[in-house]
């Protein structure tokens, strides 16, 4: 539970503790939906009203989400297949017509988090020719570059990515992850070499997860 809303650096962890202790932020209390069955009522607070938000609505893991309609908080259904259309509508025939070879069950399990033995890091620096140079725990150097380039507006030759080894990731380690943006925020702002290395607790709330 919970959401990263700001970053600070300072030259040691100690000071850097103690000034992001001092951080103040105001919130708009919004109406919140707990659990899927209040979710699916009739006249539930949308969760996610506009397409940009629903663009950007957490997926359920690491791999694409595939294309599927919304219908209030409820998003689904969604095929994985060459021909996903006619797949649901075969399974919607079936329903319809209560065919005996249609077997139809839910399932659900715990949270599983990725908990990498490798906690995520990153550490970035601003060059004097404006490149941006980073050290990054990641499986997907390129998608870093990718990404991290469309962030800040610039070009993918003037991101540089080294990642030496990776400790475990599973999943977790993809793309612009936060740990790599407050990096690059924050050495921009300081004019130095900014390292960003989560904790094993904070690993556990924004390491990644997979909803139950």
């Amino acid at each position: 539970v919970g959401q990263p809303v700001a970053a600070v650096a300072a030259p040691t962890a100690e000071q850097a503790h103690r000034a992001a202790g001092r951080v103040q932020v105001d919130y708009e209390p919004l109406p919140a939906v707990i659990g899927t069955g209040e979710a699916r009522r009739p006249g539930a607070p949308q969760l996610y009203p506009t397409t940009e938000a629903r663009d950007g609505a957490p997926a359920y893991g690491e791999a694409p989400t595939p294309p599927a309609p919304w219908s209030g908080n409820v998003r689904g259904p969604g095929v994985v297949s060459r021909r996903g259309a006619t797949a649901v509508d075969r399974l919607r025939r079936a329903h319809r017509n209560e065919d005996p070879l249609l077997v139809a069950q839910e399932y659900t399990t715990a949270a599983q988090v990725h908990s990498a033995l490798e906690p995520h890091a990153a550490l970035a620096r601003w060059e004097q020719d404006g490149s941006l140079s980073l050290e990054v725990s990641t499986q997907t150097v390129r998608k870093v570059v990718t990404k991290a380039a469309a962030h800040w507006g610039l070009a993918p030759g003037q991101v540089h990515v080294r990642a030496a080894h990776v400790g475990g990731g599973f999943g977790a380690k993809q793309g612009l992850t936060t740990d790599v943006v407050a990096a690059g925020e924050l050495a921009r702002v300081a004019g130095a070499a900014v390292q960003v290395r989560l904790s094993r607790s904070e690993e556990l709330i924004d390491g990644g997860h997979r909803p139950g």
